[in-house]
C-alpha cells in the first residue's frame, strides 16, 4: 500500500504534547519524512521516538486600569482624585489593591489546556474498530513491522495503549489487508498545530472570559458588574463616595439615591443628559422681557436661576450671556399668558440626535408669575432642559419635586445631585458611552 494513502488522525484534539513531572511539553521531531527511512531506521524510531522538550505556553486572562473619584479635579484628562487602596476583584481570576496612582493589575498564571499525548512507545497496544471494539492485542514487533496479526477489512481503526489511560489513540483507515501505517510525524504534527492555532482563534480552547468584577473602598459605594476580560483588557472606572443625608429635609438617603431618581433612565440604567460637547447651552430671550401683572423682573430671575443650577459657577451648564439671536443648541424662552398644557410653564424638545439626545428646546413661561414663582418655575424648566426628571418626592422642598414647585431655590441635596450629574456627564461624549448606574450599589 502507498504511504500517501495512510490516514491521518481522525480525532480533533492536538496530539504532539506529553506530560512529564507535572509539566506539559511540546514534541518536536527531527525534520524529514520518517516514511523515507530504511526499515532498520524506522524500527528503531517507532518504539523510542526521538524528541526535544519545550515548555508549552498558553493564553492568560489579564485586566488592569485606573480608579479615580467621580468628581473631576483634572479638567485636562477629565479625571478625579486617583484612589489608593481600592480592593478590586475579578471573580475566578484574582484581586488587587490600587496603588498611590490608582492603578490595579489582575492576572492569572498561564492557562494550560489539558492535552493528551500521542501514542509513544506503547507497552500494551491493542487494535480497535470504529465502534470501540477490540480487534486484537498487538506487540512492539507488530508496530515495528507495521503488520496486523489479523486481516483487516477496509474501514476505520484505532491503536490504543491499554497501559496508559492518558495516551490519545492513533486513528487510521485500512484499505484491507494486514498493513498498519507508520505515522509521518512531521506532517502529522504540522497539521495538529494548525488545527490547534485555528481553535485558539475561535476560542475553543478557552474558558468563558466573562467575570464578576467588583471594587470596594471604605466610604464609597461598592461597584459591581460583569465584564468580558478576554486575554488582556484595560478598564478604567470611577468610584462614588457615600454622601448621606444631613437632616430630615433631605429627601434621599444618599446623593447617589437622588441622582438615580432624577438623572438616570429607569429602564436602561444609564444617565440622561445632553452631550458635553453641546454645553454650555445658549439661552435665547425676547428683545424685551415682559413685566406681567405683578411687574416683576424676569431677567433677574433668569440670571439667579442659572447661577443657582450652576452651583455658583462650579458647573457650566449655560452661557450666562443671554442672546436675542437665533440659536442652534440650547433653550428658546417664550413668555406667554397661556403656556401649553394649562400650567405655569412647558418645555418641548425641537431638536435631537439620532440616539434621541436632545439639543434644542422651546420653553414657554407664564408671563403673569410672581417674582418668587418666576424664580421657582425658571429653575425647574432649566432643569428639564438638562433632562433632569421632576421626580423628587411630592411636596418636598425641592425644585424638581413631582407635580409640585416646592422651592424657589435648589435644595442643598439637589445641588449635590446636580454636581454629580455634571461630572458624570462631562466624562462621556455620547449616551452610548455612559455607564449603567446600577453597577453602583446604594445599599
Amino acid at each position: 500500500m502507498e504511504e500517501s494513502k495512510l490516514v491521518q488522525s481522525i480525532l480533533g484534539t492536538p496530539s504532539f504534547d506529553i506530560q512529564r513531572k507535572g509539566k506539559l511539553y511540546t514534541v518536536e521531531t527531527k525534520k524529514g519524512n520518517l516514511s523515507s527511512l530504511s526499515k532498520h531506521s524506522r524500527a528503531g524510531l517507532i518504539p523510542t521516538l526521538m524528541f526535544t522538550l519545550a515548555p508549552l505556553l498558553s493564553m492568560a486572562e489579564k485586566i488592569s486600569g485606573t480608579v479615580d473619584n467621580v468628581f473631576i479635579t483634572d479638567q485636562d484628562n477629565l479625571k478625579g482624585e486617583l484612589l489608593q487602596d481600592v480592593n478590586v476583584n475579578a471573580e475566578g481570576l484574582g484581586s488587587d489593591s490600587t496603588d498611590e496612582n490608582g492603578n490595579y493589575n489582575i492576572s492569572t498564571n498561564a492557562v494550560i489546556p489539558e492535552y493528551r499525548p500521542v501514542l509513544i512507545s506503547p507497552s500494551a497496544p491493542s487494535l480497535f474498530d470504529a465502534l470501540g471494539r477490540r480487534i486484537v492485542r498487538l506487540n512492539s514487533g507488530n508496530l515495528e513491522a507495521r503488520t496486523s496479526p489479523v486481516n483487516l477489512p477496509s474501514g476505520k481503526y484505532f491503536i490504543k495503549d491499554g497501559a496508559n489511560a492518558f495516551a490519545r489513540p492513533y486513528g487510521f483507515v485500512s484499505f484491507g489487508g494486514f498493513s498498519i501505517p507508520l505515522v509521518n510525524f512531521d506532517e502529522y504534527i504540522k497539521k495538529e498545530k494548525e488545527r490547534f492555532e485555528e481553535s485558539l482563534k475561535n476560542g475553543k480552547n478557552r474558558t468563558n472570559s466573562t467575570r464578576r468584577f467588583t471594587a470596594a473602598k471604605d466610604g464609597y459605594h461598592e461597584f459591581q458588574r460583569d465584564i468580558d476580560i478576554g486575554d488582556s483588557s484595560r478598564y478604567d472606572f470611577f468610584m462614588i463616595s457615600i454622601d448621606e443625608r444631613e437632616d430630615t429635609s433631605w429627601a434621599y438617603l444618599t446623593t447617589l439615591d437622588g441622582y438615580n431618581s432624577l438623572c438616570v433612565n429607569p429602564i436602561t440604567g444609564k444617565p440622561v443628559g445632553s452631550r458635553p460637547g453641546d454645553l454650555p447651552f445658549n439661552i435665547k430671550v425676547p428683545e424685551r422681557f415682559p413685566r406681567g401683572i405683578h411687574d416683576i423682573d424676569f431677567e433677574q430671575s433668569l440670571t439667579n436661576s442659572v447661577l443657582d443650577i450652576e452651583h455658583n459657577d462650579r458647573n457650566n451648564w449655560y452661557n450666562n450671556e443671554f442672546t436675542i439671536e437665533d440659536i442652534e443648541k440650547g433653550a428658546i424662552l417664550i413668555f406667554t399668558n397661556n403656556p401649553y398644557g394649562g400650567g405655569r410653564a412647558y418645555t418641548r424638545i425641537i431638536g435631537k440626535y439620532d440616539d434621541d439626545t436632545p439639543y434644542l428646546f422651546e420653553v414657554e413661561i407664564d408671563s403673569n408669575l410672581t417674582q418668587r414663582g418666576a424664580e421657582a418655575v425658571i429653575r425647574r424648566e432649566l432643569g428639564r432642559v438638562l433632562s433632569i426628571y421632576d421626580g423628587a418626592p411630592y411636596r418636598s422642598n425641592y425644585v424638581m419635586a413631582h407635580e409640585w414647585v416646592g422651592s424657589d431655590h435648589f435644595h442643598p441635596q439637589e445641588l449635590k445631585i446636580i454636581d454629580l450629574f455634571y461630572d458624570i456627564n462631562q466624562r462621556f461624549s455620547t449616551k452610548a458611552d455612559r455607564p449603567d448606574m446600577r453597577w453602583y450599589l446604594t445599599r
